[in-house]
């Protein structure tokens, strides 16, 4: 509430209440509680599927750790007390948020719908027709958009170095072409915090945890009760759910302390 309250403190006053009235607060509370847990459910699943992706691609996981071990050392322990002294070190792991995009581009988790209005019409390029959107919501599937070869070299692909390259190379992101938090003014309010909290799990448990999926012995323990083993798109493991997507049957794995996590 204090960093709200503070940030509000730097707008143009002429726009601000010239006291805490009730309805302001509420408005307040609202939007932080919004901001702060609405996001809870999707963080567990994003970071099933950073496991998911780092395991089936283990070059990326050899760099992922390499990233981590030059800026906190090779003592896997160093990076609690180095975060918490020097917060900033946060923004110092380029391929750690690569590893995020990615993982965000191939399994996005929530779509974003908006109201159409009058006057408003969406075209197609190439096309000279116009679709009046009044009376209709627009519904845009982010994960159509990501899937998208028009947009995306190689879209089915877990390339993290896509997010590395300079102007110019093919590999290079289509501007508002990733769109897991929608874009323009009204995305996630949550997206930055989302990134924060992605890369300080994604920091913790690669460093400490050597994790692979377990279907067969899901399978054994579930016996007749097991869901259907049918694949998609070749894999065991596809997102599943109606609204709030998750991992299918929450993502059975096997789970090792690492030998540098032994003490």
């Amino acid at each position: 509430m204090d960093v709200a309250l503070a940030a509000t403190a730097t707008e143009d006053a002429a726009t601000l209440p010239q006291s805490l009235d009730e309805s302001f607060v509420e408005i307040l509370i609202s939007n932080l509680k919004s901001f702060m847990f609405a996001g809870h459910d999707t963080m567990a699943s994003t970071t099933c599927f950073i496991v998911k992706c780092l395991g089936e691609n283990h070059d990326s996981l050899t760099k992922l750790r390499a990233e981590h071990d030059s800026v906190f050392g090779n003592d896997v322990d160093s990076a609690t007390s180095l975060l918490q002294r020097s917060p900033h070190l946060l923004h110092s792991l380029p391929y750690t948020l690569a590893v995020i995009k990615e993982t965000l581009r191939l399994y996005p988790l929530a779509s974003t719908m908006r109201e159409g209005r009058r006057n408003f019409y969406l075209t197609v390029p190439g096309s000279p027709i116009r679709y009046p959107t009044e009376g209709t919501g627009i519904w845009l599937s982010a994960h159509g958009l990501h899937a998208s070869s028009d947009y995306w070299p190689d879209p089915s692909k877990f390339l993290p170095e896509r997010w590395l390259v300079g102007e110019g190379h093919p590999l290079r992101p289509v501007k508002d072409a990733w769109v897991p938090f929608s874009a323009g003014p009204r995305n996630c309010i949550g997206m930055e915090l989302a990134l924060a909290q992605l890369k300080l799990v994604t920091i913790f448990t690669v460093r400490t945890f050597d994790i692979e999926q377990a279907w067969g012995d899901w399978d054994k323990q579930c016996g007749e009760k097991a869901t259907p083993s049918h694949l998609v798109n070749g894999q065991r493991l596809y997102p599943v759910g109606e609204g709030a997507v998750h991992p299918k049957d929450g993502m059975p794995v096997h789970v090792r302390l690492r030998a540098q996590a032994i003490r």
